[in-house]
């Protein structure tokens, strides 16, 4: 693919944005197109993050984007690795873009069981190239099988697979599922018991357990924020106007300078939201929003920013009021973007048993208040 054994002597070409190299250590990829680098970014905050250019220099975070731009599918198993020396190695992945991918005719050992007015052509899978039948006279559909060609000659079958109709794997599952003939459900296998939620302990905390970080900030989109955060929100506003948001708002927390002891609490509230319909006490809420490793859905997270009338002050966290938040601000503003005082962050994560929770604490605005993890 577009790795080469020798990536360690190439160069990263002059045209890619300066804070962007070659990535000659880690490992590519798989499905990485023919032509293709993977570079790493050092984002503002030292954090490293994988990307991809094609061969016009144009740069691509997610593997959704790149089948986009190509129309088709990209590999989603990695080929069988290359054989050791003196054995035969294993053919590359093939796609119905490479200038060779013709396919032959049957050869006459086969006794001329397809005839000579239907086509044959090669149709793109996630494990390569699939030779397909095309009756004449058809421009919509196509036999998938060699074994459907004497059926479909003979009228026992006269149904055919449409070019743009094919299903995934996911929609075959969910049809299964439905069905109850599955134990595999749209999002995967569904045999195993889901575990009992665990409640732990109660931390009671107060305002000296918060402390004011002047470079937290929350930013509305489009606007200065990290680039990361910005290519993100791109695929996040797609998707989110698929599921029937005409207008999405989005908001971006970050951190300018980031590092200290407040970093923690930072990492786990930093990313993107998106405005929630309705309000919270009467002001916007809005809840974390990411993309999964793929980068073609979307994960929603227990997390919110909303206004708390009881304590006059705007929250990051869960959306309950006995609650605190791990950020707070006492401003009184009708939106939390035109905050331009200094949000207080918890200064550490609650430990039980050695493990961090993921639901903190209490109230840096007014009265101590309480938090179940």
């Amino acid at each position: 693919r577009g790795c080469s054994s020798d990536k360690k002597e190439l160069e990263t070409p002059s045209e890619w944005p300066s804070d962007t190299v070659i990535d000659k250590t880690g490992a590519w990829v798989f499905w990485l197109p023919e032509g293709w680098r993977q570079g790493i970014r050092t984002s503002a905050a030292g954090k490293l993050l994988k990307c991809y250019f094609n061969p016009e220099h144009r740069r691509f975070w997610h593997k959704k984007d790149i089948e986009r731009l190509l129309g088709m599918k990209l590999a989603e198993r990695e080929p069988p690795p290359v054989k050791e020396e003196g054995e035969e190695k294993s053919a590359r992945m093939r796609y119905v873009t490479d200038a060779d991918a013709i396919p032959d005719w049957p050869s006459k050992e086969d006794d001329d069981w397809l005839p000579k007015d239907w086509r044959v052509c090669f149709r793109q899978l996630p494990s390569g190239l699939h030779k397909v039948y095309i009756p004449p006279g058809q421009d919509e559909g196509f036999l998938y099988q060699k074994a459907f060609v004497p059926e479909y000659l003979s009228g026992a079958k006269t149904t055919l697979s449409l070019f743009g109709n094919s299903r995934e794997m996911k929609d075959i599952c969910k049809t299964a599922s439905e069905r109850g003939t599955s134990r595999v459900g749209p999002e995967g296998y569904t045999g195993k018991k889901k575990k009992k939620r665990r409640t732990g302990d109660i931390h009671i905390v107060g305002s000296e357990d918060f402390a004011p970080c002047d470079d937290f900030q929350v930013v509305a989109l489009p606007g200065a924020a990290p680039a990361e955060l910005l290519e993100t929100s791109g695929e996040v506003r797609s998707l989110l106007k698929e599921r029937g948001f005409p207008d999405p708002q989005l908001l971006a927390v970050f951190r300018t300078s980031p590092g200290g002891p407040l970093q923690p609490v930072a990492d786990l509230i930093g990313g993107l939201y998106t405005k929630l319909s309705g309000t919270y006490d009467g002001r916007p809420c809005y809840q974390y929003v990411s993309l999964d490793e793929s980068g073609s859905k979307l994960v929603c997270r227990g997390c919110y920013i909303f206004w708390v009338e009881d304590r006059n002050c705007w929250q990051i966290g869960g959306m309950q009021v006995e609650k605190a938040g791990y950020a707070v601000c006492s401003e009184d503003v009708g939106l939390p973007e035109a905050v331009t005082s200094a949000w207080t962050l918890l200064k550490e994560l609650p430990v039980t048993g050695g493990a961090a929770l993921v639901a903190a604490a209490a109230a840096a605005a007014g009265d101590a208040g309480a938090a179940e993890s």
